[in-house]
């Protein structure tokens, strides 16, 4: 190991402090570079009905590449130290953790190494088969099968792995020729040798996934219900309590917690959407009942649902603040599934009394449940770059520096991602953390909080523990740690689908995906900027609403923290009547076509200061007006930025600046108004 005294690797700016860092010492003789990837990706996690499959679909994919790091590691003669993506020391498959925080895929569907010559190939075929093999011994376990099983066979023809290698020593003359030829473009003239073989391995990489190798295996009779693809089994077979038909693959999905559980001992609870969405309610519930309130509540349940499911078999971390601190009445409520809430729904269909009590407790609290969450996709942006070395500015790019993105990207993944989505009472729920991707179920009351901190962690733009845009040395400093992150110059995309609990999971998960793209793809002044989030709301109406902004614009003021949030909070308190929005659409559509400006702009905080409204006695109304127009008027003129810049999405003409912003101040109102 050598140790080295650094300056921030990543951001281009010299730190106002040097820190040390411990890296291993990479020779690149007689060394080849490697890249080994497991598929399919989001067509196997995506076929999902429920959360926990789709959790099981991240976790099983990071579980089978930690066999093919794990015998990297073991096998190889450089050990750990080949392994350069992702950086392994703290992962918590590597620490062998027996807690829940082993639960957490967070790590990628691919690494990339480099190998010594004359063990590479080898090394990386072993690895191929250890995976294979792990994925048909889950199985085995599981369901009890033969190698002539139907529900073996699909498994084994599930997974897609490939490896590419590529040998260091050749010039960088004829990298740069075989670059020409893969890509029919020119390398950069400053580029790295490093880097050149960097670009060209995933050219390769590219080209072998494009040469895919087809068995074909008839799927004769009725479908699997969930993926529609496979045939479908009677799910006795796999002892899965269902009635409809499923496949080895999801089944394998869908019981795969069973098996982690004999291998590490831990039983794995994974909520549902709605009581993801009902968490907030929940605690807003108990907080308000006294006890004998409580026990009547839960005496009418038990009365009702007795001798049905409808706990939670524990309260799952992340969905309730302090459990502790909770009385044993509190935790049972908190602990009923988020269903026997819904007034509206099938649990309480025939339940009069506890629908009764519920319409008058919600009442007397003025509680309302929400029935709505979020699903959030979050990717960093130009990581292509940032391997490439295009990002470093004034440095070479060299496999040192390729390790420490590595080291970068796991801080993030592994000591804030968890605590941003779950930790504080956020009542959210991660899928996956993988560095720069991210997904996540989030309850719709913490919402923008959790967004605006991951964007601001992954840049290192926190000073004094708060998301701050303008500290930009990249290193987050907590506990008397200075912990390395990308640096200001990095930035990620997310798309947000905001959803009733009754929507089809399947279809959530491709509109989120869908937003994460739009926000990639949206285009201000002629430049793609990335940078930026995407929500879309798809009611149980089936109405839909869509709307794209940046994080920040040019002026440089955070639009969550200095509009939406703000926004939000008088929304919330009710002192923002939700009729603005219909008088703003109307006039918009006598406005149609008229530029942003003074006019525009002025038209819009007028009419939002009519819409204000005052619960105070004569005398103090009229200063608590002025007060809150005040502030209405200072979020608004953050938010306008949002249409001052004009705005379209890639291979869009004509952009719809206005009716963005429209469809951004409709959503806000959505989560204020809780669904309404």
């Amino acid at each position: 190991m050598k140790k080295i005294f650094k300056e921030h690797p990543l951001s281009g700016e010299q730190l106002i402090k040097t820190f040390e860092d411990y890296i291993p010492e990479i020779s690149l003789k007689n060394k080849s570079l490697a890249i080994f990837t497991i598929g399919p990706v989001q067509s196997f996690i995506s076929a999902a009905k429920k959360t926990k499959e789709y959790w099981a679909g991240s976790y099983l994919l990071s579980y089978l590449i930690w066999q093919a790091l794990k015998h990297i590691m073991e096998e190889s003669k450089e050990g750990e130290n080949s392994i350069i993506y992702p950086y392994l020391k703290n992962q918590p498959l590597y620490k062998d953790l027996r807690n829940e925080e082993i639960t957490l895929p967070t790590l990628p569907n691919r690494f990339l190494a480099i190998l010594e010559n004359n063990e590479a190939e080898q090394l990386l075929e072993e690895c191929k088969k250890m995976v294979e093999n792990k994925l048909l011994d889950i199985a085995i376990n599981l369901f009890n099968i033969s190698k002539e099983d139907k529900i073996y066979k699909q498994l084994e023809e599930l997974l897609e792995i490939y490896w590419v290698l590529l040998p260091l020593e050749k010039s960088k003359k004829t990298e740069i020729e075989r670059y020409r030829s893969l890509t029919g473009m020119e390398p950069a003239n400053d580029i790295s040798h490093y880097s050149l073989v960097t670009s060209i391995i995933e050219e390769l990489m590219g080209a072998r996934k494009n040469i895919r190798e087809f068995n074909y295996i008839e799927e004769k009779g009725v479908k699997c219900y969930i993926c529609g693809e496979r045939t479908g089994f009677e799910p006795g077979i796999m002892n899965i309590e269902d009635e409809k038909k499923i496949c080895g693959v999801c089944g394998l999905k869908r019981k795969f917690s069973d098996y982690l559980k004999t291998e590490f001992g831990i039983e794995i609870h994974y909520p549902s959407v709605i009581d993801i969405a009902t968490a907030d309610y929940k605690e807003e519930l108990v907080s308000s009942l006294d006890k004998d309130e409580l026990n009547q509540l839960l005496n009418y349940m038990d009365k009702e649902f007795g001798n049905q499911d409808y706990q939670m078999p524990e309260l799952v971390n992340g969905l309730v603040g302090d459990v502790k601190s909770k009385s044993p009445e509190e935790k049972k409520v908190l602990k009923i599934k988020g269903t026997y809430f819904d007034i509206e729904g099938n649990e309480l269909k025939e339940s009069i009394k506890v629908k009764k009590l519920l319409k008058k407790i919600n009442k007397k609290y003025n509680l309302k449940l929400n029935k709505y969450y979020a699903l959030l996709y979050m990717d960093g942006d130009d990581m292509g770059k940032w391997v490439s070395g295009e990002k470093l500015k004034h440095r070479e790019m060299t496999p040192e520096f390729h390790y420490l993105i590595s080291k970068s990207l796991t801080n993030y993944s592994l000591k804030f991602v968890k605590r941003i989505v779950e930790g504080k009472g956020r009542r959210g729920k991660l899928v996956y953390s993988g560095g720069d991707d991210v997904v996540a179920f989030v309850n719709l009351k913490n919402l923008f909080e959790v967004l605006r901190e991951l964007r601001g962690y992954f840049s290192g733009n926190v000073f004094d523990n708060q998301v701050n845009y303008k500290a930009s040395d990249g290193i987050i400093r907590e506990k008397g740690e200075d912990i390395l992150t990308l640096g200001s110059k990095a930035s990620v995309s997310m798309g947000i689908c905001i959803a009733h609990y009754k929507e089809p999971l399947h279809f959530v998960i491709k509109n989120a995906r869908a937003m994460e793209k739009k926000a990639k793809k949206h285009i201000i002044s002629g430049n793609r900027k990335k940078n930026a989030f995407a929500i879309g709301l798809i009611k149980h109406s089936g109405e839909t609403r869509e709307a794209v902004s940046k994080w920040f614009y040019d002026d440089g003021e955070d639009i969550i923290e200095k509009g939406i949030k703000p926004l939000l909070n008088l929304i919330q308190k009710e002192h923002i009547s939700q009729s603005f929005i219909y008088t703003l659409k109307n006039e918009m559509e006598l406005l149609e076509g008229l530029e942003a400006g003074d006019i525009l702009d002025d038209e819009i905080i007028r009419l939002m200061k009519r819409k204000i409204t005052v619960d105070e006695d004569e005398e103090k109304e009229d200063s608590k007006r002025k007060k809150l127009q005040k502030q209405t008027e200072a979020s608004l003129k953050v938010l306008q930025q949002i249409y001052k810049n004009r705005y379209w999405i890639e291979d869009n003409k004509e952009p719809n600046n206005i009716y963005n912003f429209i469809n951004l101040l409709e959503i806000i109102f959505f989560i204020g108004k809780r669904g309404e």
